[in-house]
């Protein structure tokens, strides 16, 4: 069938890796079931040590329209850190893949960035939550028929502790706005 199978006899796809570890008290990548992805090459940090493509016809560059790529970008000794990078195409005219989305060492998420400075770092185009076409920067829509609020609050315990912006709209009133409102 031209399947190849690793760890199984009758592979149902192109390539099939069955593996028996129980790795429920694994964490990730300590298991021996999966596939690893080494670069031995010696360069300077940073540099791409792994890339998964994907691509309608194999070996050209201009049929590539996504990737997953793992970047070295700290190094001692045998350890290292990286980022985890999402590219894609925009069009199918582009002749290469551009960076969509970044993952850091530190859990840092970057959309339109490669070097996500906060948890979640936006830094192109809009943003939606509740809405497929947002028509700001951020746009929140709510579909409840019960209080809609957007609320941005300080938790902290220091000078600024309790300070929030709160807009609402409660059913059957008018859109309230409030600051510093409990």
């Amino acid at each position: 069938s031209g399947n190849i199978g690793i760890g199984t006899t009758t592979p149902t796809k192109l390539l099939n890796i069955y593996g028996s570890q129980d790795t429920t008290a694994l964490t990730p990548g300590q298991t021996t079931v999966g596939i690893e992805i080494s670069n031995n090459i010696s360069t300077a940090v940073p540099s791409r040590e792994g890339t998964i493509v994907f691509s309608q016809f194999g070996g050209i560059n201009t049929s590539q329209y996504a990737a997953i790529s793992g970047i070295v970008t700290g190094s001692s000794a045998q350890q290292q850190i990286g980022n985890l990078i999402f590219s894609t195409k925009q069009a199918v005219s582009d002749t290469s893949l551009t960076p969509r989305m970044t993952i850091t060492p530190g859990g840092n998420i970057g959309i339109g960035t490669t070097n996500p400075v906060g948890a979640l770092t936006v830094l192109s185009g809009k943003v939606g939550v509740g809405t497929f076409s947002p028509q700001t920067n951020l746009e929140v829509v709510s579909t409840e028929d019960t209080n809609a609020t957007l609320t941005l609050r300080n938790v902290s315990t220091g000078a600024a502790a309790g300070a929030y912006i709160s807009v609402r709209n409660d059913v059957g009133s008018l859109a309230d706005f409030g600051i510093g409102l409990s």
